[in-house]
């Protein structure tokens, strides 16, 4: 009998820790299934208020304002972005936008940000053209000296002309610049001021040759002045002398050539008239 009651006992033991396990088994699916019910709740309400928010007429753009255009038109810029107004502003990429704006070549740097409830805000810095150089083919240079763009007839035509260099001298962002580019953009650089020696504006040409240097064709083509190589600020401040002496730089007629290559000297060449001896004097 004992045995017996043992054996009883041992089953009953048994049934009751199959019971629990399964009992246990229960309660975490149900647990289980609860959590993905409230979980695909959870997502269906997102759903429906990110529905209800981008598609809501309070967040319309009813103004889209574009900061820092020169060359680009408003127009051109939304375009680009791919902006309309009356677009709910909730629901624009703002990342997707800013890379489609630096996708163009004016386009330097770009930020949108939104303005609630119903403004987008362009902020954009474009390229400056510092000059067009030649290469076959006429393309535009920004103020690092890299190329950003192909000229076309709609692009700034009172820019200097470089001449003379090939695409090896051309600088790629993160190298070094070659000695001939190097010393056009230290030329063009100090030129970028309205109150430097002789303003871009006045630069028609700058020719460059590999031994001689550079010449700058300034004020009208026929009036050269020889820089060479090096020592920019000390022959700027040399010319600034000459020009002084010469007049108001509107109405130079007074000299064909200035020669500032040798550091001890300055060769003026008088404006070439026809029939002239086409003398020079040596400063």
């Amino acid at each position: 009998m004992d045995t017996k009651g043992a054996r009883e006992n041992i089953s009953k033991e048994y049934i009751r820790k199959r019971r629990r396990r399964i009992g246990r088994f229960i309660a975490d699916g149900f647990k289980t299934l609860t959590g993905v019910m409230v979980m695909l709740a959870a997502s269906a309400l997102f759903i429906f208020v990110h529905d209800l928010i981008t598609q809501c007429d309070y967040f319309q753009a009813k103004a889209v304002t574009v900061i820092g255009a020169k060359q680009l038109t408003a127009g051109e810029i939304l375009e680009q972005a791919q902006m309309k107004e009356g677009e709910n502003i909730l629901s624009v990429n703002l990342s997707l936008m800013r890379r489609r704006l630096l996708t163009h070549p004016w386009i330097a740097e770009a930020e949108v940000k939104r303005e609630l409830p119903d403004k987008i805000v362009i902020t954009i810095r474009e390229n400056e053209p510092l000059a067009l150089i030649d290469l076959g083919k006429r393309f535009l240079i920004n103020e690092y000296g890299e190329i950003f763009k192909e000229w076309e007839t709609s692009d700034p035509v009172d820019l200097p002309v470089i001449c003379g260099l090939d695409f090896s001298d051309i600088s790629i962002p993160g190298t070094s610049r070659g000695m001939s580019y190097d010393a056009v953009i230290s030329i063009l650089m100090m030129g970028r001021s309205n109150t430097g020696v002789i303003p871009n504006h006045f630069i028609r040409q700058i020719i460059v040759d590999p031994e001689v240097g550079v010449t700058m064709c300034a004020f009208d083509e026929r009036k050269t002045i020889r820089m060479g190589y090096h020592d920019y600020p000390e022959k700027f401040e040399r010319l600034q002398g000459i020009l002084f002496f010469l007049g108001p730089m509107e109405h130079f007629e007074d000299f064909d050539f200035v020669d500032l290559m040798e550091p001890d000297r300055i060769v003026v060449g008088p404006v070439r008239l026809e029939h002239a001896s086409g003398d020079k004097k040596e400063v």
